[in-house]
């Protein structure tokens, strides 16, 4: 069988109607959806399902799409004879990640995505900042960009490898601002400021990253069953780190490239994406053309894995 990847999307993905048809067609799924929406006291079928002006906040974002990408990879799970080769989590991705190889409980992994969207909004109100995706740009230039920028104005570092054509930045008002009027200096083509509320994956989170290392390093947690590329690394997971790189993930870039690179070199020819969108699949053929992706996002999509797997 072919060695494949299950990469899970972050914070960004979500849209109105999310998991909804896998939701009212899966028992697995819907299992997942209800017994999240109690243990968060939350009604994630409205959040998830209605057009509504609560979605995009932060503090709901986060949990809506790791009840839907753990929701949507259960309706798979028995479908697919071979276990994946690993999982890659974008961002707040890692998270369903790790419930899906069983490194937490589903209680435990949605108490740590409630508290982890509480604590960065609240770096985000404490150090307040954004984030601006460039499109094209000599690494070079954009580095040393960024330690000018942090020098003179204020903090600025990529915070997203995604592909070789896309790095995403964060930092402080004022440096996103300059970086805006300026990034022709880094020979990129384009910078699209982002419909987020933090710099994210930066040392402006640095206080909620303290706050997650803290509290994972009191609680009970496993060895993964299927092996997980860290973002903060690009490497495999060392449970004995577990702490220490949920901290880094928290305040450090998304190695995302590196991580995909890693498992191409390895054997892997496809890349599956559960969860709400298909932002990853799209990233993963930038990275590397000749591999295959496939995006479960609707039930309808479960008929791409009957001539692959």
């Amino acid at each position: 069988m072919i060695k494949y990847a299950i990469l899970f999307p972050g914070q960004g993905a979500q849209f109105f109607g999310m998991g909804k048809s896998f939701y009212e067609q899966n028992r697995e799924s819907k299992a997942i959806y209800d017994l999240a929406s109690q243990i968060l006291g939350v009604d994630l079928k409205s959040l998830c399902f209605e057009e509504n002006d609560m979605l995009n906040q932060t503090i709901n974002t986060q949990k809506s799409i790791v009840v839907t990408s753990i929701a949507i990879y259960k309706a798979i799970e028995m479908l697919i004879p071979e276990k994946p080769y690993a999982f890659v989590g974008f961002s707040l991705g890692e998270y369903s990640a790790l419930y899906a190889s069983k490194v937490f409980s589903l209680e435990l992994i949605l108490d740590l995505i409630n508290k982890r969207s509480i604590w960065m909004q609240e770096a985000s109100i404490l150090n307040p900042g954004s984030m601006v995706a460039l499109q094209g740009g000599d690494i070079v230039l954009i580095q040393d960009f960024c330690d000018k920028v942090t020098k003179e104005i204020g903090n600025l570092q990529i915070s997203n490898f995604n592909s070789p054509q896309q790095k995403v930045l964060s930092g402080t008002n004022l440096a996103i601002e300059y970086l805006l009027e300026n990034f022709q200096e880094t020979k990129a083509k384009r910078a699209v400021k982002l419909n987020v509320s933090g710099a994210f994956h930066s040392p402006l989170m640095s206080e909620a990253a303290s706050k997650m290392e803290k509290l994972v390093s009191i609680l009970k947690y496993y060895s993964p069953q299927i092996p997980i590329i860290m973002n903060t690394n690009a490497s495999y997971l060392d449970i004995k780190r577990l702490p220490e790189l949920m901290k880094k993930q928290i305040e450090t870039p998304v190695l995302f490239e590196d991580s995909i690179r890693l498992l191409i070199q390895e054997g892997v020819s496809l890349f599956i994406e559960v969860g709400p969108g298909q932002i990853l699949s799209s990233l993963v053929k930038k990275i590397d053309s000749d591999v295959k992706t496939i995006s479960i996002s609707e039930i309808s999509d479960l008929s791409k894995l009957e001539d692959i797997l």
